[in-house]
């Protein structure tokens, strides 16, 4: 006699092996694949792509300088000769060695190269003075720097200017401006960032409406989707690597 459990449990194992059951059972597993390798490979490409930003600006500057000239040395004896030959600031003797021509407010500031933001620095003065302007510096070094119209009567050494380096702080623009001159990695991720957005949707509306002209309006917005939705990863994802 037959046991009435099997005639029971005869319906649900045939249940069980339904095509679309097991068809389901595959889709499942091929999802729970694709999520995985999604949430592996996703912050890969987002890390690599924050990585090329990073290394592609990494000399862009924040504050566009002025076009530099290279000064012709008439015009850079003429300076030197205002100057009874003598540098500005620490009063040494100038010749073709030692010889550097400076603008009194920093060309990466915007200063021009018109003559009267010119003058005639030793090479050590000039590297000193860097992207202060001509008040600034003199404004920190005020102890040994009086005569704001002529260079020092008596050499001041060097050591003299490094005692006050060593006691000072620059002036607060200057260190603004210093903080500004190479693009930070905000900065540098909000330049890709339009690019990315536009340049992305450009190129999948392109591609869409070439390979599926009826299309094309619909690629344009899914370019766009796309674009803003990978651009929001890299700025989530560079908040998360301490980037930001």
């Amino acid at each position: 006699m037959n046991n009435p459990n099997d005639r029971l449990l005869t319906p649900n194992k045939q249940s069980d092996q339904r095509w679309y059951v097991r068809v389901l059972k595959v889709l499942w597993v091929i999802l729970k694949a694709i999520w995985i390798g999604l949430t592996w490979v996703t912050p890969q490409v987002l890390d690599f792509s924050l990585w090329v930003i990073m290394a592609a600006t990494e000399n862009a500057r924040a504050v566009k300088p002025t076009r530099r000239i290279s000064f012709p040395d008439e015009l850079r004896d003429e300076i030197a000769y205002y100057q009874g030959y003598k540098c500005m600031y620490c009063g040494i003797e100038l010749n073709w060695n030692n010889l550097e021509i400076d603008h009194k407010f920093p060309i990466d500031r915007g200063g021009s190269n018109d003559r009267w933001n010119l003058q005639a620095l030793c090479l050590s003065c000039n590297r000193r003075k860097g992207i202060h302007s001509d008040e600034e510096f003199r404004a920190r070094y005020w102890e040994l720097l009086w005569n704001r119209n002529l260079p020092p009567s008596t050499v001041i050494p060097q050591n003299q200017f490094n005692a006050v380096t060593r006691n000072t702080e620059a002036h607060p623009d200057v260190q603004e401006a210093r903080r500004n001159r190479w693009k930070t990695p905000r900065q540098r991720l909000g330049s890709a960032s339009i690019v990315i957005v536009i340049g992305g949707t450009f190129i999948i509306a392109v591609l869409g409406g070439t390979w599926f002209p009826s299309w094309a309006g619909q690629a344009l917005y899914v370019g766009l989707f796309f674009s803003i939705g990978y651009t929001a990863g890299l700025w989530i994802r560079a908040f998360q690597r301490g980037i930001l």
